[in-house]
């Protein structure tokens, strides 16, 4: 398995390369989404198995900017870990959702995807 790397770059942009095999681009989009107001961020892919996040400073100091930085790498973790237990339990949490709003009469067919 390949290593996600951080690399500074001579125009002051910070990149982050992901696997492609690891992380959804829903769940990298979701990621930058949430730290659009405290950098400018730009999402690109940088060869077939990876994709390139560049981090560059609006207003904060570069130390700052690592910060945010890291905090992006675990949101992107988390976004992946949820799409991933969307994936394995999803239907389930609609089954629950839909009998504690609607009794379900046939809850032993819905279970076994009948």
């Amino acid at each position: 398995m390949e290593k996600n790397t951080i690399t500074e770059l001579s125009d002051g942009q910070i990149r982050i390369e992901l696997e492609k095999s690891l992380f959804e681009k829903q769940a990298v989009f979701a990621a930058a989404y949430k730290y659009r107001n405290q950098c400018s961020i730009q999402i690109e892919p940088t060869d077939e198995k990876h994709v390139g996040v560049f981090f560059e400073s609006n207003q904060i100091d570069s130390t700052e900017l690592m910060e945010v930085i890291k905090k992006f790498q675990n949101e992107v973790l988390d976004q992946q870990h949820r799409r991933n237990l969307n994936k394995e339990f999803g239907r389930l949490r609609e089954i629950i959702v839909e009998q504690a709003f609607s009794p379900v009469t046939n809850l032993e067919e819905k279970l076994n995807g009948k």
